[in-house]
């Protein structure tokens, strides 16, 4: 199967919900999705990513809403799965000392940005992006392509 590299996190931005973040990376476009955290039994915590990577079929995967399952251990310790509900697989390696084993799903979504040069020489160089700052960009895309779409009605 295919692969893209970038990062992922589990974020919690208000302290009680938790949320994936993930991009991915080929050329010029990244691949942001975007996932609430439903269900997930105790013990997730805030964390970003060593590295990330995102298995799939055919790159039209990486589009639309979706559901997922996923779980963190117990086989590996260090590495989250998440599963959508379309085929593809995430997987993202931490460095932590240990974390007790979670089974989490919920649903969440894709969107493709274009990114900036000097977000692609970012990258080039080996460093990661601000997975928020590309998910607020896609978000602020999809709001004004909504715009010029009723525009046309």
């Amino acid at each position: 199967m295919p692969k893209l590299y970038g990062n992922f996190e589990f974020d919690s931005p208000k302290g009680i919900n938790f949320t994936i973040f993930a991009a991915f990376y080929e050329g010029n476009k990244a691949y942001v999705f975007q996932g609430a955290i439903t269900q997930t039994t105790p013990g997730l915590r805030q964390i970003k990513s060593a590295i990330a990577y995102v298995e799939y079929t055919t790159i039209d995967q990486l589009q639309g809403i979706l559901d997922f399952t996923g779980n963190w251990g117990p086989q590996d310790q260090l590495t989250a799965f998440v599963y959508p509900s379309n085929g593809t697989k995430l997987v993202s390696s931490f460095y932590v000392d240990t974390m007790v084993p979670i089974n989490f799903s919920g649903n969440g979504y894709w969107s493709i940005i274009t990114i900036e040069v000097d977000d692609a020489k970012a990258l080039a160089e080996g460093r990661t992006l601000d997975i928020k700052a590309l998910i607020k960009k896609a978000n602020e895309e999809n709001v004004e392509r909504e715009e010029k779409e009723d525009s046309k009605e």
